[in-house]
């Protein structure tokens, strides 16, 4: 594989991939969709406890512009590097969530996934991930509760180009089916992101675009940080 050694912007490939997926991936009715924005915030710490696992526990906070906070995720989740590029993960996700009409909701999410990522020319690292979810959320419609549940196969690809100085640029797409009512299209989502590592933190800065398959449903524009750091204990 042969990559030229032209001088670009660091940003040129990674949005341009971004900028390729969207126009390939967006079907023309969503395109037609609404738009809404959102702010995500994320904080979270890595524990390599051996060699081959990894833990991840975080907490995301997201915000829109009219409702102010809507939704709080603490996460936990393990990761086992099998063989060479392969890791294996599971993962919980608690959801709790303010709706349009000031109601509380709360929902909890568990999934699986598989992950073979591949190094290119020491600079660019190729990752695809397929990841099964099954999430059951507490809808409150004035007051009455039921069961919503929502269950995903989510196909993602990504990108990263490692800079100089500890920058990463990176770019992906994602294509999520529902099948908890047979298998059917549900969403693109793509994105891009700038990250720098300090030490032992990443501090990393993205824009994510959500297109739904549903017209009712608005594409969702999300920017957002996170932070997270990184305790080695094998070392």
């Amino acid at each position: 594989m042969h990559f030229h050694r032209r001088r670009r912007s660091a940003l040129h490939l990674p949005l341009a991939l971004v900028g390729a997926l969207a126009v390939w991936s967006a079907p023309r009715e969503a395109r037609a969709n609404a738009e809404t924005e959102e702010v995500w915030t994320e904080l979270g710490v890595r524990i390599i406890p051996l060699r081959r696992l990894r833990v991840t526990l975080s907490n995301s906070a997201r915000f829109t512009p009219i409702y102010g906070l809507r939704r709080v995720l603490p996460e936990v989740e393990v990761e086992y590097r099998v063989w060479g590029p392969l890791r294996l993960g599971a993962g919980y996700r608690y959801l709790w969530r303010r709706n349009a009409r000031d109601e509380v909701e709360q929902g909890h999410m568990v999934y699986g996934e598989a992950t073979a990522q591949w190094r290119f020319a020491r600079k660019f690292d190729l990752e695809f991930r397929s990841r099964v979810q099954w999430r059951m959320t507490e809808e409150n419609q004035r007051g009455w509760l039921y069961d919503d549940t929502r269950d995903m196969w989510r196909n993602r690809l990504q990108l990263e180009w490692n800079l100089p100085a500890s920058l990463t640029a990176s770019a992906f797409g994602e294509h999520w089916t529902r099948f908890d009512d047979g298998f059917a299209h549900n969403r693109f989502r793509v994105g891009g992101a700038m990250a720098i590592d300090v030490s032992n933190w990443r501090f990393q800065l993205f824009y994510q675009r959500d297109m739904p398959s549903d017209l009712d449903t608005p594409n969702v524009n999300m920017v957002g940080v996170n932070a997270r750091v990184t305790l080695d204990l094998t070392r």
